[in-house]
């Protein structure tokens, strides 16, 4: 349920999730409830949209480790298109990337293996928990992609929940018989996948067999690591009412024409067959990046790079201050409010605390790839670079190459370890 996946970081920024309910909300809800966080969280869709906000959201995802230097350089293609000085131009810190670093991408007179002990990283071994992934999970990737080419749809009530049904739900939440905040629909209604994991682990399935119009209850226990501190570790209940079923018209003649060009399927099966396989993969990411990030927690950051880490903590500071503070200009917002509004965190000063502790992880897990690179024998060539940095040749003047060599490396290291999983 965490949410974290390399690539996902590399695409899209990858927002931590979850921090509210997931038995109370759902993504889809923004489109057809009043609640005042979907009106909120709608917004913040439009600004992302409006001015590609994901560019400067990546500080926030602090919990995935691996993302690092994947959301690194997706902030530098991204604002480097036109001549990449983009970043010269937003900061004015003295700082340069590629300092320390040897022209393989790996540091400059470091012992490594004095800082680091090799986790267990040949044939990592991923759960059937992971990397099986639930049919109800299927459909919700099926329902996303339909959304944007607005099949038929019709409201059913005269049969019970199906796995992989797409439900209108409303539900009250209660633990100890008291109503929790955010457990709720408030009467709104929302709408689930039924069989999905999108909720508390158990919620969705346990709607498949009702019928519309019945109301019962659902019980379920948070995890200890749950977002909300005074929901983790409690059972709860949720009185659960089923409104309708939504059958949405999909066949073979409407995945041909409509999704074949882009994902190259003809039927609904290769269909179901291709998100499955896109959905364990991404499980499977998201594990090993777990997994490199605890290896990451205890090791220490030589005293010879306390320099290199100061000025890239600075750097990186003023530049994502830079990017919040023209976003809040844009909506006439002060900076912290606009934190507080848009990224749920509480200003400035938190803004920077986690920076430093997003670069620090940054830096040891550069200290990481690079120990497991020695012991597996991995460099970095030409056509890694062509690979891992379409047209690294542009960005080689203000990043340097020996910076770009240490990325890439990092990228393949992480497929190295992917491609090698041993699965349960």
């Amino acid at each position: 349920m965490s949410g974290k996946s390399a690539r996902a970081a590399r695409q899209n920024g990858n927002n931590k999730a979850g921090q509210n309910t997931r038995a109370a909300k759902n993504t889809r809800n923004a489109k057809n409830t009043k609640s005042a966080q979907a009106r909120k969280d709608a917004t913040s869709k439009a600004v992302a949209k409006k001015k590609d906000l994901n560019k400067a959201l990546w500080i926030t995802a602090v919990v995935c480790i691996v993302a690092v230097l994947i959301v690194v350089l997706v902030l530098v293609l991204n604002d480097d298109k036109n001549g990449g000085k983009k970043s010269d131009d937003v900061t004015t810190t003295t700082f340069f990337h590629s300092n320390g670093i040897d022209e393989n991408g790996f540091w400059k007179d470091i012992t490594v293996s004095d800082y680091v002990t090799l986790p267990a990283y040949q044939l990592l071994s991923i759960p059937k928990s992971v990397h099986e992934i639930a049919s109800g999970d299927v459909f919700v990737k099926i329902y996303e992609l339909m959304d944007k080419y607005s099949p038929e749809t019709k409201l059913v009530n005269y049969r019970a929940v199906s796995e992989g049904d797409m439900v209108n739900i409303d539900f009250v939440g209660s633990v100890d018989g008291i109503e929790f905040e955010n457990g709720s629909t408030g009467g709104a209604g929302t709408e689930v996948v039924a069989g999905s994991t999108k909720y508390v682990d158990g919620f969705l399935t346990q709607i498949i067999g009702h019928m519309p119009g019945e109301t019962f209850e659902v019980r379920v226990t948070f995890p200890d690591d749950y977002g909300q501190d005074e929901l983790k570790g409690k059972a709860a209940v949720f009185v659960t009412t089923v409104n309708y079923i939504v059958e949405y018209e999909i066949n073979d003649a409407f995945v041909a024409t409509n999704l074949s060009g882009e994902f190259g399927w003809t039927t609904v099966n290769q269909m179901k067959i291709g998100i499955r396989e896109q959905l364990k993969k991404t499980a499977i990411e998201n594990y090993v990046g777990d997994y490199l990030s605890e290896a990451v927690a205890s090791l220490v950051i030589p005293e010879k790079l306390a320099t290199y880490l100061e000025g890239l903590i600075a750097f990186q500071e003023e530049y994502i201050l830079s990017l919040y503070q023209e976003y809040a200009d844009m909506y006439g917002l002060d900076l912290d409010s606009f934190l507080q509004m848009f990224v749920g965190i509480s200003g400035k000063d938190e803004l920077i605390a986690q920076n430093r502790e997003f670069v620090t992880k940054d830096l040891k897990l550069t200290f990481l790839f690079q120990a497991i690179a020695e012991d597996a024998k991995i460099s970095v060539s030409n056509a890694d670079l062509d690979k891992y940095v379409p047209d690294y040749a542009s960005y080689t003047e203000v990043y340097g190459l020996p910076w770009l060599k240490q990325y890439a490396l990092g990228m393949k290291v992480t497929d190295f370890i992917i491609e090698n999983v041993k699965l349960a």
